[in-house]
């Protein structure tokens, strides 16, 4: 009788062979693998969170967290809630990050709000050099709307 093969684990894989998947995910262009199942169809379901950092015309830094960017730098734009961001008119997003762990946003959010000023610039400038809003064009359909009610 032969001898019963032995199926292998990932302990028997040395460490500097496994691949490790990037937990921080910064092009937009990435590709999502879908596990599917049979009778289920499409696995495909993921959330990402996102540390965003937003400022003003005078460059006034906010840094935060969301899973949903386009809603959130939405409600800074028209200042949906009182806060800081509202009182100093935050409103252009000029960096951010996007994460598959929610852990590892919290974590470099944390990083990045420890930073000093002058760190986060280069952060800013290292992703986007001329301070463009990142998000600019995302709500030309309903801010044109919103003005035409209001005239």
């Amino acid at each position: 009788m032969a001898p019963r093969r032995r199926i292998p684990t990932t302990g028997d894989v040395p460490p500097s062979q496994t691949q490790i998947l990037p937990d921080v995910i910064l092009s937009a262009d990435s590709v999502l693998l879908c596990k599917t199942e049979s009778n289920e169809g499409s696995m495909c379901s993921r959330r990402y969170y996102y540390v965003y950092i937003m400022t003003n015309r005078s460059r006034t830094l906010y840094t935060g967290i969301t899973s949903n960017l386009s809603k959130r730098v939405f409600q800074h734009k028209t200042g949906a809630f009182p806060s800081f961001t509202s009182h100093y008119r935050i409103d252009r997003l000029v960096y951010y990050e996007r994460f598959i762990r929610v852990a590892a946003a919290i974590e470099r959010e944390k990083q990045i709000k420890g930073l000093l000023r002058i760190k986060k610039l280069a952060l800013i400038v290292s992703m986007n050099p001329e301070w463009k809003d990142l998000s600019e064009g995302w709500y030309d359909q309903y801010l044109q709307k919103n003005t035409r009610t209001n005239t």
